[in-house]
């Protein structure tokens, strides 16, 4: 786990680092969210289901690529998944 490798500032820095990496991707409605265990949860507003799987898949292999990029290859990869929410 990541979380227990870092020192709570390093962590913290890796989290904001990840959302940097996924805000570009969102439209300024969009929301992103961070829980105490670091997992980030997203709600893509009015985004066919194709875009989102498009926009999921892009965000996956780049904060992938980021971590192999900075040494964190031997973790398990970030996986994202698509929830539809029924309104």
């Amino acid at each position: 786990c990541i979380q227990s490798s870092l020192s709570p500032v390093h962590y913290r820095s890796l989290i904001e680092e990840l959302l940097t990496i996924v805000k570009p991707y969102l439209s300024p409605q969009d929301l992103l969210t961070v829980d105490d265990t670091g997992k980030i949860e997203g709600l893509a507003i009015d985004y066919s289901h194709q875009k989102v799987l498009k926009l999921v898949e892009m965000i996956e292999y780049n904060l992938n690529k980021m971590l192999v990029d900075n040494g964190w290859a031997k973790l398990n990869p970030i996986s994202a998944r698509v929830e539809k929410l029924d309104l």
